[in-house]
């Protein structure tokens, strides 16, 4: 796992699949487990329906069990 900080924010990168996204959110899968991360805790993400990688936010991929 790498973390990158910008900002004063950690972020981490996951390898995911945008499965669908909504205004606020976007649904991902990254093989194991299915899950949704609000958009204002990334700074970027794959397109809809495109696989790639994705810079949450550490504190919440941490709570949420993603790294």
């Amino acid at each position: 796992m790498e973390t990158i900080d910008i900002d004063d924010i950690e972020f981490v990168e996951l390898d995911v699949e945008n499965t669908g996204e909504t205004e606020l959110s976007v649904w991902f899968d990254d093989g194991d487990r299915r899950f949704n991360v609000p958009k204002s805790l990334m700074k970027e993400w794959p397109d809809e329906g495109d696989t790639g990688t994705a810079m949450i936010e550490l504190w919440f991929a941490e709570r949420e069990g993603l790294v």
